[in-house]
């Protein structure tokens, strides 16, 4: 999909100004994620992540938005309304938007994390001209870095309920 031509026909049902930004503020998930996945498929993994996050943010945000309604349901005695949102809140990560984000997300994460950058391979080039206690050293800490990597990215995956 070319992201190109589908921003030019959202434009249209945008306001005039920064359009981005307006389907942002309007919390347009659906438009993120497809721009996301096409990003991803383009192999442009900086701007896919951007958007999976844009949506994890929006999550974020109504939850954040929740604790202004609690004093609003409190202060005006609406407690059928304070119900309904703590049952909202209880699925609110369940939904399909937000398992596809996670999701996109850590595919960007774990691509990356396959694909050594150039620096990364420069440093291995140079392994064999260190001293052999400096790498041993360099090659521990590698060890223990990929291992933390591998951690943080089951929490991740046991956090978002993907794995």
């Amino acid at each position: 999909m070319k992201v190109g031509l589908v921003e030019k026909t959202v434009v249209l049902f945008t306001k005039d100004g920064d359009q981005h930004n307006n389907l942002h503020d309007m919390w347009c998930m659906w438009y993120e994620l497809a721009s996301g996945e096409s990003y991803y498929c383009q192999g442009d993994l900086g701007q896919a992540l951007n958007n999976f996050l844009a949506v994890e943010k929006h999550y974020a945000d109504m939850t954040e938005d929740q604790f202004d309604f609690y004093s609003y349901c409190l202060r005006k005695m609406t407690l059928r309304a304070y119900v309904f949102m703590l049952k909202f809140q209880d699925c609110l990560h369940a939904h399909e938007y937000f398992h596809n984000a996670a999701a996109g997300a850590i595919r960007c994460y774990m691509k990356l994390h396959d694909s050594p950058t150039k620096s990364t391979t420069e440093e291995n080039d140079e392994i064999p001209k260190l001293p052999p206690a400096q790498r041993k050293k360099l090659r521990q800490k590698q060890k223990e870095a990929k291992a933390c990597a591998k951690h943080k990215l089951y929490m991740c995956l046991i956090h978002y309920q993907l794995f």
